[in-house]
């Protein structure tokens, strides 16, 4: 950067002023000081969670269907042994 300043180019003189500091759009939260891949993995391990907070509520909701089901039927097997 400073080899650079007040160099000459093609006849012209070179003013070269120092970086600002890049503002990558990014994350949850907008404007990051980190590129959006930082938070690939707890986006990924979020997303695992989720899909297994899914799969149990399902298996949770088919088991108690089942239940239910399994009740249903023996109250109706003991309604028709009591007539």
């Amino acid at each position: 950067m400073d080899n650079m300043h007040n160099s000459e180019l093609f006849h012209k003189l070179l003013t070269v002023n120092y970086p600002q500091p890049m503002k990558i759009k990014g994350r949850e939260q907008g404007w990051a000081s980190q590129p959006i891949w930082a938070d690939a993995d707890t986006w990924f391990e979020r997303q695992q969670r989720e899909l297994e907070m899914k799969k149990l509520k399902a298996e949770q909701d088919a088991t108690v269907k089942a239940a239910q089901e399994a009740e249903r039927k023996k109250l109706f097997l003991e309604g028709e042994v009591e007539e």
